[in-house]
Order: C-alpha cells, then structure tokens, then sequence
C-alpha cells in the first residue's frame, strides 16, 4: 500500500496545483472585467475562450492523473494478491511437511 499512499499524495498535489492555476485564470478574469468594462466583444471572446480552454487542460491533467492513481493502485492489488498466494502455497507446503514428519 505504501505505493498507492505516494500515489495519492501526487494526485492530491496535482490536483491542488491543478486548482490554484484555475484560480489565478479566474482571478484575472475577474480584474480584467473591473479595470476595462467597455472591453471589446472580440476581447471578451478571446478571453472567454482563453479560460474555457485553461479549464479543459485543467480536466485533462485531472483525468491523466487518475488514470495513473487508478492503474498504480491496481498494481499495487495485484501484487498483494501475488504476496497473500505465495503465503497461502508456503503453509500448504509447510503443512505437507509437518504432516510427513508424523
């Protein structure tokens, strides 16, 4: 589990870094807003498009990274299962042989 935990924790902090850029696009828009209210219909397309196109690239990096999370946390199950099978198949053999010393 200790890699799903380093896992999350990138996820966590991409997610966060993902969010904070957001709000630096937003916090821009809204200052552009304040300090030019006769802006240009074409400006506030450009502008407009501009976030919608911030925004996109924010879901993306969000989507990749639980795509990653999702896959390293199957490989980390999948080694689990591994490790819990090869006990399982010690202590049949440990049985065995315990059995065949009686």
């Amino acid at each position: 589990m200790e890699i799903a935990t380093i896992v999350e924790g990138s996820l966590k902090n991409s997610i966060a870094v993902s969010t904070s850029s957001l709000s630096k696009v937003s916090k821009a828009e809204s200052l552009k807003r304040k300090g030019n209210q006769k802006e240009s219909p074409y400006n506030m397309k450009k502008r407009k498009l501009a976030a919608e196109t911030k925004r996109t690239e924010v879901i993306k990096i969000h989507a990749e990274s639980i795509e990653k999370y999702t896959a390293e946390l199957k490989r980390a199950n999948d080694m689990q299962e591994r490790k819990i099978l090869a006990m399982e198949k010690t202590n049949e053999l440990l049985e065995k042989l315990i059995a065949n010393k009686k």
